[in-house]
């Protein structure tokens, strides 16, 4: 039962008793005195204002309390046009590059032939891009036999499966191949990781093949396929781990320690293998299927580049990195 409401009708009750009681005394005055209607003044100016008594003065303030209270009741309209802000925020996963390719006659696979590297920054932006070179002969990607898990070549429906760890493409340009800042970067605070980075078993091959992650930020490691999978991390600096992920799932890890390229692999499945490398700064990159790699927002200042690919070993490069300005560095790779 809502209080106000009802002592305003009590409040209300009392004081129409009350001017019951001076209506009587007033018709009582007004009938001894004799008083008559008010008339018009010998001037012709209009009578003077009525007198009200006491009990219509009464009425009145009784009728504006009951006004006022049903006006404080009623809620105050609404702005029909007033827009709605709806804030969402959404995390935008990286697609892995398949792994499926064509076998060319003489046994060789091809990658991605005649490719150029990606223009994906502005003009303006201060970053540092480049392409990762192979100068030589190029080597041939080995052929996954999968026949030995029938529910892996199932998978792949008889297509056939090349190793990540030779993509370069008829140009030279090589995939997979971890860029990084190696110097320079003392004296900086750098912010901590905001997102989740996971390393998927799809198809019966890690997804992605190299990535980097900071210290501290979670790995969900996440198994897609419907077949026993094995993950044997091999890290040195940090706490390795082996278990088994029999179905479907997630399960989660925390590097606390910097760590370069530590190798994971499937002891169920031998041609299973990823690398991770494990940074305390955020200016790292993974060249794309032709060559290109770009770390945007590297703060003025010189540095040492280094490019680390599983094969080829790892090259330094210096460079220097000036205010709203795209600087190219390049690296080959000689066998």
């Amino acid at each position: 039962m809502k209080v106000r409401p009802l002592l305003s009708g009590i409040s209300r009750c009392l004081r129409l008793a009350h001017v019951m009681s001076l209506s009587l005394v007033f018709c009582l005055i007004v009938s001894c005195s004799g008083g008559d209607a008010p008339q018009e003044s010998p001037s012709g100016s209009p009578p003077a204002a009525e007198i009200q008594s006491p009990a219509e003065i009464a009425l009145a303030d009784v009728a504006e309390e009951t006004t006022e209270d049903a006006a404080s009741s009623t809620p105050p309209p609404q702005a029909e046009d007033s827009p709605q802000i709806e804030t969402s925020v959404t995390s935008v996963p990286t697609e892995p590059s398949e792994s499926a390719v064509k076998v060319s006659p003489d046994g060789n696979v091809p990658s991605d032939e005649n490719v150029e590297p990606s223009e994906a920054v502005g003009p303006d932006e201060t970053l540092v891009r480049g392409v990762a070179i192979f100068q030589g002969d190029r080597p041939r990607r080995t052929i996954i036999k999968m026949d030995a898990d029938p529910t892996c070549q199932k998978i792949h429906a008889g297509k056939k499966v090349g190793s990540e760890g030779e993509i370069v493409s008829s140009t030279g340009r090589i995939a997979n191949v971890f860029v990084y800042v190696k110097e320079g970067l003392s004296g900086y605070i750098l912010a901590g990781p905001s997102l989740t980075a996971e390393l998927d078993q799809r198809g019966c091959v890690y997804r992605p093949h190299v990535q980097g992650i900071m210290v501290g930020q979670t790995l969900n490691i996440r198994n897609s396929d419907t077949t026993l999978h094995n993950i044997n991390c091999q890290a040195a600096n940090n706490p390795g781990f082996n278990f088994g992920q029999p179905t479907p799932g997630v399960r989660e890890r925390v590097f606390r320690k910097p760590e370069p390229a530590i190798k994971f692999k499937c002891d169920v499945h031998p041609w299973m293998n990823a690398w991770l490398f494990v940074m305390d700064h955020p200016y790292f990159a993974v060249t794309e299927r032709d060559g290109s790699f770009a770390i945007p927002d590297l703060p003025p200042g010189d540095y040492t580049l280094a490019a680390w690919h599983e094969k080829f070993g790892e090259i330094e490069n210096p460079v220097s990195i000036a205010e709203g300005q795209a600087t190219t560095a390049d690296f080959t790779f000689v066998p």
